[in-house]
């Protein structure tokens, strides 16, 4: 996960209602009311229709602040459900400070290192897949070959990260994301 704080995103959108764009049109959705809201779009992109949980915090649509993005890209075998039904993010955010901005880097990240600076960067990845499991071995072999090499790239450009290399495989692994997110939410600023 990558957190993005100071520097030229320092004016994130105020908040509003969610609505079509984008080549994404809203096709089923729960606003509840509580800090969890569902959304499914139906996009001509691709053939399914993808879902999204998005997690404001507290007040969003009554506050008047602006607010960014942190975005929580699942790992492994799992879906946009998995931060709340098995990792229970609601619980691990309640009271936490309100970040001014989070981002997340979606280019090859090795060919983009200087994105990197100023950014907060953690890394987790198994160092023994599974060799039954086809899917845990082919996976998860390339992901640590690759954070190895971002790594790499990284330390060469004097930019900070954490990483861990752990027992096992392709699989999302909470005590790593329980650090992962205390450290984002230790580094960003409120809201404001």
């Amino acid at each position: 996960m990558v957190a993005r704080y100071g520097g030229a995103f320092s004016a994130p959108s105020m908040a509003s209602a969610a609505g079509d764009g984008y080549g994404l049109r809203i096709v089923d959705r729960n606003e509840n009311g509580g800090r969890l809201q569902y959304y499914r779009f139906a996009t001509d992109a691709i053939q399914w229709d993808p879902a999204v949980n998005v997690l404001l915090p507290d007040g969003y649509h009554t506050s008047g602040r602006r607010y960014p993005v942190l975005y929580l890209l699942h790992g492994g075998n799992a879906d946009f459900r998995t931060f709340h039904l098995q990792d229970d993010i609601i619980n691990l955010t309640d009271g936490a400070p309100l970040w001014d901005e989070a981002r997340v880097s979606a280019d090859n990240p090795v060919q983009r290192i200087g994105s990197y600076h100023n950014k907060r960067i953690f890394l987790a990845a198994g160092t023994s897949p599974d060799p039954v499991n086809w899917f845990d071995t082919v996976n998860e072999t390339q992901v640590l070959a690759g954070q190895r090499e971002f790594r790499a790239a990284l330390g060469q450009a004097g930019i900070p990260h954490e990483w861990r290399e752990v027992p096992g495989g392709h699989y999302f692994r909470h005590e790593l994301f329980v650090q992962d997110l205390a450290g984002m939410l230790g580094r960003l600023r409120r809201a404001g």
